[in-house]
């Protein structure tokens, strides 16, 4: 998420529209009361059932999607968290070497260390 802040910063913030979890906790944290809490999270409960299924068992033909289907708001959550703490990464670590995105490109923070 990190990369694609830098590399698509507009698309990468153009993500919290594709967050019906937030958009459901913000709805009934704005006007708490348990109508809305019903109609948007259970609105958001149906909409991602339909969705999971619809990819799952109808597009790619797996078995078994009803018994993970507990799981999805539990990776919605994951991923607006991970969308959350890509706003304040400034490198991405990869192959043991810290690196910061520069004009498009993986620049080393500091030279690698001599291997023995």
């Amino acid at each position: 998420m990190t990369v694609m802040r830098h590399m698509r910063p507009w698309g990468h913030i153009g993500l919290i529209f594709t967050q019906g979890l937030a958009w459901s906790i913000a709805a009934v944290s704005v006007h708490p009361s348990a109508l809305v809490a019903f109609l948007y999270l259970g609105g958001y409960v149906c909409v991602r059932a339909a969705m999971t299924w619809l990819i799952g068992v109808w597009g790619l033909k797996q078995a078994g999607v009803w018994k993970k289907m507990a799981l999805v708001p539990v990776w919605d959550a994951w991923a607006l968290l991970i969308w959350l703490l890509s706003f304040g990464r400034r490198s991405i670590r990869w192959r043991d070497i810290d690196y910061r995105i520069r004009g498009g490109m993986l620049v080393p923070v500091a030279p690698p260390a001599p291997q023995k």
